[in-house]
């Protein structure tokens, strides 16, 4: 992705952040080009429509995504299962944890009618976090700190949990709902 236009970055940034407040269908061009500080007609300068917004926001996160993967060395540095843990599942750069925050909102909420988003769910979300939750699981094995037979079980109940909370977030954020765990706090 080329970012070498601050006004394309802005256009990016603030995309990701309405459409994940808001929804796509709800999201005008004119809303966006407000929302960066410049005029309507000059956002199709950097972007023919809001569908090639949304495939450039979906593109990214997608690239991202896939570009998790469990870093044994790394992993092997570590003290306990949590400090592990926490290594793999939260390895964006800081600059761009808010960026995929909003990134993650806009393919759960428009997965619905965007085959892209869909994939992006079931391919990545799902399917490639369990593989890397197995890697992972699979060191800490070796480490004597898990046991190697419930490893397969352990990523799948995290990936549920994962995905079930991400889907409340949504719903909370969209529908102004109360988060179901507050009580738990």
């Amino acid at each position: 992705m080329d970012f070498s236009n601050s006004t394309k970055k802005k256009i990016f940034f603030e995309s990701a952040k309405l459409f994940s407040q808001n929804s796509f269908k709800d999201v005008s061009m004119r809303d966006i080009a407000k929302a960066v500080g410049i005029k309507a007609p000059s956002i199709y300068n950097y972007y023919k429509s809001k569908d090639d917004i949304l495939h450039e926001l979906l593109d990214h996160y997608s690239d991202r995504i896939s570009k998790f993967v469990v870093d044994e060395e790394e992993v092997e540095k570590c003290e306990n299962l949590n400090e592990a843990y926490n290594t793999i599942l939260f390895n964006f750069e800081e600059d761009e944890s808010e960026l995929m925050y909003y990134l993650m909102r806009i393919v759960l909420k428009e997965q619905f009618w965007c085959s892209k988003a869909k994939d992006i769910v079931l391919d990545l979300s799902m399917n490639e976090r369990m593989i890397q939750l197995n890697k992972f699981f699979s060191l800490m094995e070796k480490r004597n700190l898990i046991n190697k037979d419930y490893i397969d079980k352990i990523s799948e109940i995290i990936t549920r949990i994962t995905m079930t909370f991400a889907y409340e977030d949504v719903l909370v954020k969209q529908y102004g709902l109360e988060y179901r765990w507050s009580s738990m706090e």
